[in-house]
């Protein structure tokens, strides 16, 4: 058994399939026996309790907010592999700061390989993917509204497609144009429509939306972030925010949604590992 004042998720997890038992101050456990066949979990702090006093003032404690999102996404991006912070900063056109304390974050929760200050270097970016969507939601990180519309979601994306608004389409639609695109079996029916955009109400006008409740179809995201280079494309005629965000407001979900995340996150990986992204 391994004793010890904290002990992330992601050690914990590594001594469970290597066979260890293990417990920390703030009430993590688990005690495994084999002969007989014996398993006691309890679940405590999440986050260290006891950060070092260097870092309290700027620690970054989630990865919730929309700053964070950004490096999030661009990391995953980026093939599990950056150079520096600074210069992956300048490669993403993101404040210096913001990417520091996500990195940092990351690397107190070891998420990322161990290079002393060098590349950032992800060891698994679908385990990442589900970590940030821990926290992250796309409903609840962004200003989101709720809508219906007589005329369906099909056809309110079709008015979107034919004006110049700045959005961008994400969740089961955009994982689906992406992988359509690619010759790949669609996974489900793309029943509802989330989006971005940088004009709540202008979309509200010209994909007639009525404000609805919490079964609505349609969800509007204010972003700022498509003002910035990169962060929309275009997909089997549908406008999207790119896959790896898709893949984090899907997998921020549940049931259908999270499994639609998850196919997408497999086939992003494979595809960049065999040389076609």
């Amino acid at each position: 058994m391994l004793v010890a004042p904290f002990l992330s998720r992601r050690v914990r997890d590594e001594l469970e399939r290597a066979g260890w038992s293990y417990w920390d101050a703030t009430g993590n456990m688990l005690l495994a026996v084999r002969d007989p066949l014996i398993m006691v979990r309890r679940a405590g702090a999440t986050k260290d309790p006891n950060p070092s006093p260097a870092q309290a003032p700027t620690r970054l404690r989630s990865l919730k907010g929309p700053a964070a999102s950004e490096v999030m996404v661009a990391l995953l991006a980026n093939g599990g592999r950056a150079t520096t912070i600074r210069d992956f900063a300048r490669a993403h056109a993101l404040p210096v700061s913001t990417v520091s304390r996500v990195i940092t974050l990351l690397r107190e929760e070891n998420w990322l390989e161990p290079t002393g200050g060098g590349p950032i270097i992800v060891t698994d970016r679908l385990a990442l993917a589900r970590r940030w969507a821990e926290d992250y939601s796309f409903t609840d990180s962004f200003t989101t509204r709720r809508y219906f519309s007589i005329l369906g979601p099909h056809r309110a994306a079709q008015r979107l497609r034919e004006s110049d608004l700045d959005y961008a389409v994400t969740g089961v639609q955009a994982a689906q144009a992406w992988l359509a695109g690619r010759h790949t079996a669609p996974l489900v029916p793309d029943t509802d429509l989330w989006l971005y955009t940088t004009d709540v109400e202008a979309v509200e006008r010209v994909a007639d939306l009525a404000p609805a409740g919490r079964d609505a179809t349609i969800l509007v995201a204010h972003a700022s972030f498509l003002t910035r280079e990169h962060t929309w494309q275009q997909d089997d005629g549908t406008r999207t925010v790119t896959p790896w965000r898709t893949v984090g407001d899907l997998l921020s979900r549940q049931g259908r949604q999270a499994a639609v995340g998850e196919a997408l996150a497999e086939a992003l990986i494979s595809n960049q590992m065999s040389g076609q992204e």
